[in-house]
């Protein structure tokens, strides 16, 4: 049974801006652009009172790192999490995205590194990767990749597959484990199944998808497998921990997934958490069904 404040917070995603912005009615490049120009949300004064935040610049673009304001011993095997954020590949980071990210320094006792990496339309997958790979390389001078996850929402979830794929690729080390949540994984948005669901979704919808789609994807092909990293290699993937919501048009991207690591002859550590009746993205708002799935991520990286 989904918790109440699960269900207030949907009545009110079904009526927000970014609804709008993904409905058929919304859908479309000036969706794309108003989505773009929503500013960037940055750390609050109350959330570097509680942790310790800087920022420095890599290829023009804000990288903030966020460590327990007193250095504790990590919970588990992971010390550090590359956390990259969602918005369709389209919009910025939001305060809500620094909720979960709080949340993760302070029970886990990680540091988490956040990039603002460049967008679409004014970017597309070529710039965001000309910057993501070098930024990993950087990143591997100072953390173990042995002791990195690789975590995303949405199209950060994408990413992080993404990004980690083309690492493995490129004979680079990968990290130790990535976690996907509510992940967009096949950025064509053409499986049949999302009309039935779209209209429990509070939040997407298949036309602003498909505009999002293709003003990330830029010259590219919409299968490119660092466009639609769900359709993209398998092979040495580390474990991965993937959690999808029934009322989220992306679970389609997460079931077929499931389904190709359940059925290829490539082995994948997959742990697969689906939510009945929960929205995409909803481990941002606090709510019961966040704190469990925060306890399943503390064990996924203890494990």
């Amino acid at each position: 049974m989904v918790s109440l404040r699960a269900s207030i917070t949907q009545f009110y995603l079904r009526r927000s801006k970014y609804k709008k912005i993904f409905s058929a009615e919304g859908g479309g490049e000036a969706a794309m652009d108003k989505l773009h120009n929503i500013a960037a949300a940055l750390p609050s004064s109350g959330f570097r009172k509680k942790y310790d935040v800087s920022e420095e610049q890599f290829a023009g673009q804000s990288v903030y790192t966020v460590s327990p304001e007193s250095p504790h011993s990590a919970n588990g095997k992971i010390k550090t999490i590359l956390y990259l954020h969602g918005g369709g590949y389209v919009g910025a980071i939001s305060p809500f995205h620094w909720m979960l990210i709080g949340s993760l320094v302070k029970r886990l006792g990680v540091t988490v590194i956040v990039p603002f990496y460049p967008r679409a339309p004014k970017n597309n997958v070529d710039a965001n990767f000309a910057f993501m790979m070098p930024l990993y390389d950087e990143l591997m001078t100072r953390y173990d990749p042995k002791s990195m996850m690789v975590m995303g929402d949405s199209a950060g979830a994408g990413l992080s597959l993404a990004l980690t794929q083309q690492l493995i690729a490129q004979d680079k080390v990968p990290p130790a484990k990535v976690t996907l949540l509510s992940p967009w994984l096949d950025a064509r948005g053409n499986d049949p199944l999302q009309i039935a669901i779209e209209k429990n979704d509070c939040i997407l919808g298949i036309a602003g998808l498909q505009a999002a789609g293709k003003a990330y994807a830029g010259d590219n092909s919409l299968t490119d497998p660092r466009v639609s990293p769900g359709l993209a290699s398998l092979s040495k993937l580390p474990p991965i921990a993937m959690f999808a919501g029934t009322y989220d048009i992306l679970i389609t991207d997460a079931r077929s997934f499931k389904t190709r690591v359940d059925t290829s002859e490539t082995a994948v550590d997959l742990s697969y958490y689906e939510y009945e009746k929960m929205h995409h993205v909803w481990m941002l708002i606090p709510c019961p069904e966040t704190y469990q799935c925060l306890d399943q991520i503390e064990a996924f990286c203890a494990s």
